[in-house]
């Protein structure tokens, strides 16, 4: 399975959003490869296979952007680890995300976070030039 840029960065976000304190975020899969989910999980369940949901979720834990409590085959969300937060501010915005996803042809992941991360930091930059007259990035 190809990994879905898009969905790793709805998966990250959704998680950002539901994600409590006393409220995991979950996903489990039955035998059949349905999804057995909460109602909240609907908007990912709704807009991506459950094959892709997977591998983003695979995806993002490897990558140690989430701490997975669950076992094979599910995942339970209890924290978002800095390097997710890192990643989070690099996707953020619709608009760099998707200025990223055009530079990077191939659909690398770590290529596109890579961009995104670099538009950011342009972008801030200017921003605070025009404002205070430096740049806090420095190339």
């Amino acid at each position: 399975m190809k990994l879905n840029p898009d969905c790793v960065r709805d998966v990250m976000l959704y998680v950002e959003e539901h994600l409590s304190l006393d409220s995991p975020v979950c996903f489990v899969w039955d035998y059949s490869g349905n999804a057995v989910f909460d109602p909240k999980n609907s908007f990912l369940v709704k807009k991506y296979s459950a094959e892709n949901i997977d591998t983003s979720f695979g995806y993002v834990v490897s990558k140690g952007y989430l701490k997975n409590n669950g076992l094979d085959g599910t995942y339970m969300i209890r924290e978002i680890l800095p390097d997710g937060f890192d990643f989070l501010e690099c996707v953020r915005i619709s608009s760099v995300f998707d200025e990223a996803k055009k530079a990077v042809t191939d659909g690398d992941m770590q290529k596109i976070t890579e961009v995104a991360k670099m538009l950011v930091k342009n972008y801030v930059n200017k921003v605070a030039e025009e404002k205070i007259g430096t740049k806090p990035f420095q190339s």
